[in-house]
C-alpha cells in the first residue's frame, strides 16, 4: 500500500498531463518529471512536480457504525501544496493552459477529482529564465494547492463473551446478593 506521499505524488501528475494532453497525447511519454530525481534532462519541454508539503487538516472524521468484519472506517482531510515548474522553449504555453485548465475544464477538474484531489487555489505564474552555458532556459512556476482526503479502515477490539460477577451489601456490610452472570458467547451481536 502506497503512503500519503507517494499517493499525491502520483495522483497530482495523471490530473497535470490531463490538462496538458493536447502536447502530450500518450500518457506514459509525457515528459511530467518529479524534482529531485536525479535523471537527464528530457531534451523537449518538459514539467517538473515540486511536492511542497502535505498539511493536515482538522481532525480525522470517525464513522460510529462498524462493517460486520469489526472494521470501522475514518477520513483525514489534507492539504497538498505543489510548485510546478514549466521548462523550455513551449514553458510560457504549457503554464498558460495549466493554468486555464485547472481552474476551469470539467475534465482535468475531474481528472483530479478521481484521484482524489479538489482544486482549491493556485498562484500567479511566474517567469524566470535561467541562464544555461549558451543560452537562456524558458522557466514558468505555478504554486497550486488541492485538498486530498484520506480513508483509512481499522479493525476494532470486541468481546467473546462477558462475565459480570454482581455482589451487593447493605448498609450493615450484610452481602445481600452474590451471583455470576455470563452472556452466551453464541449471542448475536447487533
Amino acid at each position: 500500500m502506497a503512503g500519503i506521499y507517494s499517493s499525491v505524488r502520483s495522483a497530482v501528475r495523471r490530473g497535470v498531463w490531463k490538462a496538458l494532453e493536447e502536447y502530450f497525447p500518450d500518457e506514459s511519454l509525457a515528459p511530467i518529471i518529479y524534482s529531485h530525481m536525479n535523471g537527464t534532462e528530457p531534451s523537449e519541454s518538459y514539467v517538473v512536480i515540486n511536492l511542497l508539503g502535505v498539511y493536515p487538516q482538522g481532525r480525522a472524521q470517525i464513522s460510529t457504525l462498524t462493517t460486520t468484519d469489526f472494521k470501522y472506517n475514518y477520513s483525514s482531510n489534507y492539504e497538498v501544496e505543489y510548485r510546478l515548474v514549466f521548462v523550455g522553449s513551449d514553458g510560457g504555453d504549457l503554464a498558460h493552459t495549466f493554468a486555464n485548465k485547472v481552474a476551469g475544464s470539467p475534465s482535468v477538474k475531474e481528472a483530479f477529482r478521481a484521484n482524489k484531489l479538489g482544486y482549491m487555489r493556485k498562484g500567479a505564474i511566474a517567469r524566470s529564465p535561467v541562464k544555461r552555458e549558451t543560452q537562456w532556459v524558458d522557466y514558468h512556476s505555478l504554486d497550486i494547492t488541492f485538498s486530498y482526503q484520506v480513508m483509512s479502515q481499522e479493525e476494532i477490539d470486541y468481546f467473546d463473551s462477558v462475565i459480570i460477577n454482581g455482589i451487593v451489601v447493605n448498609e450493615g456490610d450484610v452481602e445481600v446478593y452474590n451471583e455470576t452472570f455470563a452472556i452466551p458467547e453464541d449471542t448475536p451481536i447487533p
